[in-house]
């Protein structure tokens, strides 16, 4: 793994050197080192703060550093390609995720460290990282019986594929829809390197003479093309069609997420109920400053 470009970084990834190829083996053998660091400490004897929380923050800081690589490109350049092997990969990260938030072993030590004369010492700083690794594992299901164990992973596995499945839906939509404009009239407002960005676009879907100048223009529904065209087109009537098109992404056709989106609220309530909350929304607030999904609603009203 020493020539792997997704792992061998230091101040900020090269994403310029690291291909499809590299994402497999590389984030298999973090897993592979996490999974051996996990039960080293698992049968740990003793566990001072800096034998417990300085691993395992090693451990977090490694697969997150690693795993947000490949989802940002899974956000930024994503491809059938890529999608297979993030698709392939998700199920890992999330059982070695599941298994680390679960471990008995560490919630035991979690609360013993708690207890420790060491502990009297700490300063806030640790009493709320401890407080809070308490809590994520109560939250991560390390207490639950064996049968509502597997039910709750089980479920987080759904969730994170049909996450995912959610937003490739809405990023092949986002694709999907264009509008060619032909009338300098229609571009009248927008900034000139808007013009440029359409013309581009409409050369690279077939428009060879395209020109900033003469058009044609071709509209899409991707931030850097969508903002400033809602913000300074002169026309009414477009930036309507390109604002319903744009809210109502992946709501229709072969990327409707309509019965994604039914399924993942299903899903959520069943975890949240699993760990013993009324609604989703209270177990979401359970790890925030506000204490009930009616006190938000106050808020926002």
């Amino acid at each position: 793994m020493k020539n792997n470009p997704l792992l061998n970084w230091n101040d900020l990834p090269e994403f310029d050197q690291i291909e499809i190829q590299h994402i497999k083996p590389g984030i298999l053998d973090v897993l592979a080192r996490c999974e051996r660091e996990l039960k080293r400490l698992e049968s740990a004897k003793t566990c001072t703060w800096a034998e417990l929380m300085h691993p395992l923050e090693k451990i977090e800081d490694e697969l997150s550093r690693t795993w947000g690589i490949v989802t940002h490109l899974q956000h930024v350049k994503n491809s059938d390609k890529l999608r297979t092997v993030y698709d392939t990969l998700l199920e890992d990260v999330v059982k070695f995720s599941n298994r680390l938030g679960q471990s008995k072993e560490l919630y035991k030590a979690y609360c013993d460290l708690r207890e420790s004369e060491e502990a009297k010492n700490f300063d806030h700083g640790q009493h709320r990282i401890l407080e809070s690794a308490i809590r994520e594992a109560e939250l991560n299901g390390v207490g639950l019986n064996d049968k509502d164990r597997e039910k709750y992973n089980q479920i987080s596995q759904n969730l994170a594929k049909l996450s995912t499945k959610f937003s490739n839906n809405v990023l092949d939509a986002t694709k999907a829809f264009k509008i060619t404009l032909k009338d300098p009239g229609d571009v009248a407002g927008i900034p000139d390197l808007l013009r440029e960005l359409t013309a581009d676009t409409a050369r690279k879907n077939g428009h060879e003479q395209a020109t900033a100048l003469t058009g044609p223009w071709v509209l899409t529904l991707d931030s850097p093309c969508f903002m400033p065209f809602m913000q300074h087109s002169r026309r009414r009537d477009l930036r309507e069609k390109m604002y319903r098109a744009y809210i109502s992404r992946a709501s229709v056709g072969n990327f409707d997420n309509s019965k994604i989106a039914t399924e993942i609220i299903r899903l959520r309530i069943e975890k949240a109920n699993l760990l013993g909350f009324d609604t989703f929304a209270d177990l979401s607030l359970s790890r925030k400053m506000a204490n009930s999904p009616s006190s938000v609603r106050d808020l926002l009203d």
